[in-house]
């Protein structure tokens, strides 16, 4: 259902719009309202209108032949409605969860992200994909109090995108097999939620201000994220 759009004089108040639970099983993001959504979620996924945000923790050698319907079996159990949600699902330690944003003009914008890079890839490398799917990898939620086209919702993807590889090569994070640097995990996942407030934009890319809010917001939660995962492979507490 798409929810009738209303022209507002922004008076939501962004940090009040949403709550969140965040334990060892997982991490949930709850609005008041539902938010134009794109991603690419183990349910959910596409662009659809969703109020729940949702990754789970699983075990690092979890079977992924029905990671779908494990999902919905998870939701049923947490009482979440798996119809409004998007669900994601990862090996890395959910306290180790990065939270970044960023304030600009009338426009808030928040990054959740958890990261693993143990499976790291090099897209542009000439080894043949991965045929073992391991669950180590960058799940990262963006979420914007704005109101983008779908246009500017793919812009903001790979806005998104753009801040997450910058942050691997920084970290000289690299992909094991071609020993080149990565540019994401095998496994990644990744979604922008907008709330729809506001006045309208078609351009969310680098270009742009609330493009490069994106990036850094990205940015900076992958760095410390992966900074944690880093943390943890070094103390051997990796589950």
């Amino acid at each position: 259902m798409t929810p009738n759009y209303k022209e507002t004089n922004k008076s939501m108040n962004f940090s009040q719009s949403f709550s969140i639970e965040q334990n060892e099983n997982y991490i949930h993001l709850q609005f008041n309202h539902p938010l134009r959504t794109i991603s690419n979620g183990v349910i959910g996924e596409g662009i659809q209108w969703i109020k729940h945000f949702c990754n789970f923790h699983v075990e690092k050698h979890y079977n992924c032949s029905e990671p779908a319907k494990d999902i919905y079996s998870w939701m049923k159990k947490y009482h979440i409605n798996h119809e409004q949600s998007v669900g994601m699902m990862t090996a890395v330690k959910l306290e180790d969860m990065v939270v970044s944003t960023k304030h600009m003009d009338d426009i808030s914008i928040m990054a959740v992200v958890t990261a693993g890079v143990g499976n790291a890839v090099d897209i542009s490398s000439k080894d043949e994909a991965r045929k073992d799917v391991k669950i180590g990898t960058i799940n990262t939620m963006v979420f914007i109090d704005a109101h983008f086209n779908d246009g500017a919702l793919v812009n903001g993807i790979m806005s998104a995108t753009e801040g997450k590889v910058k942050a691997l090569q920084d970290l000289q994070v690299k992909d094991p097999l071609s020993n080149t640097l990565a540019s994401g995990t095998s496994t990644d996942c990744l979604l922008l939620a907008v709330t729809q407030h506001g006045e309208r934009t078609p351009y969310a890319g680098s270009g742009t201000p609330v493009g490069k809010g994106i990036g850094e917001v990205v940015y900076e939660a992958t760095v410390k994220a992966v900074k944690k995962y880093v943390k943890r492979v070094k103390r051997n507490d990796i589950s």
